[in-house]
């Protein structure tokens, strides 16, 4: 490996941190802003914020390149079709059914099925200890769990739900991989986020009552939840993925993958200092043991 390349790698791993860093801190901002407005107008908002300011910077920086056409357009549409839209509509209303650790252990195979995945379409190798690492990731995340584990429900459709979100993340994991690196990152992650918002948009504008949305977006418009959906816009509807995409583009669907294992990690400390939620000596076993796995899986 060239010195250019390991330089490379390095910066996918401190961007793929920054990324786990945001989705696991976008659980929290969300559940605060869940007390004035639904997932729909949040996620909306959210996407429309990020396609706005995102093509403003995309048209100044890639005014020449910005456009897709043809197969790349449609295979654009895909991605966005599986994530955001299908993997926030699935996972949010798994939670609407489902316990919510339920969800989050069903989340926590996304990696084992990107491997496999990757396996097929891309030749990717995977060796012996990559495979034991993203198992014993999965096992951290149940330790996580263990202690919301005895008041759990499960319902069969939550459960259904949950795995088409696991399934849109590995459908939005493969169609982004295919797309060509002509189109630089934030091109790509405008275009998801516009082509987001537009499959959002009937939910959103049909989908809710006239004087409940009004109420909502009143709300959202108060200084403190507004400066909640900048953030969630711009660092997790955007940056975020932005990083995801750096990722696979420079370590590979796998390596890249098993970060997302660290979302709730990140959602469990930022928690902690943020409302005070508790953290017992459980959640830091499976936090520890996480992070074995996840070093694991980087090793060749």
């Amino acid at each position: 490996m060239s010195h250019t390349e390991k330089d490379r790698n390095w910066l996918s791993y401190i961007l793929l941190l920054c990324t786990t860093t945001f989705w696991g801190g976008s659980f929290v901002l969300t559940k605060q802003l869940l007390d004035v407005a639904s997932p729909v107008t949040i996620i909306f908002l959210r996407m429309v914020i990020a396609s706005v300011v995102f093509s403003i910077i995309t048209l100044v920086l890639y005014k020449d390149s910005c456009l897709m056409k043809g197969k790349d357009f449609w295979m654009m549409v895909a991605v966005a079709f599986f994530e955001p839209f299908l993997y926030f509509l699935c996972e949010t209303y798994s939670i609407k059914y489902s316990d919510p650790t339920v969800v989050a252990i069903l989340i926590a195979t996304i990696p084992m099925f990107i491997m496999i995945m990757s396996y097929f379409t891309e030749h990717e190798k995977i060796g012996r200890i990559n495979r034991i690492g993203t198992l014993i990731a999965f096992v951290g995340i149940f330790v996580m769990l263990i202690p919301s584990l005895g008041n759990v429900s499960f319902n069969g459709w939550g459960i259904v739900l949950g795995f088409g979100a696991v399934l849109s993340a590995v459908g939005y994991t493969y169609f982004i991989n295919k797309l060509p690196e002509k189109y630089n990152s934030l091109v790509i992650i405008t275009w998801q986020n516009l082509l987001g918002a537009i499959f959002f948009a009937p939910l959103f504008f049909f989908g809710q009552k006239s004087q409940a949305l009004h109420s909502e977006i009143t709300a959202l418009m108060q200084p403190t939840n507004l400066t909640l959906l900048f953030i969630l816009a711009i660092a997790c509807s955007a940056l975020a993925f932005m990083f995801y995409l750096h990722g696979i583009r420079h370590i590979g669907m796998t390596k890249t993958s098993i970060f997302t294992n660290l979302i709730p990690v990140a959602t469990a400390i930022l928690a902690f200092f943020i409302v005070g939620e508790e953290f017992p000596p459980v959640k830091i076993l499976g936090i520890a043991i996480v992070i074995v796995g996840v070093f694991m899986v980087q090793k060749k």
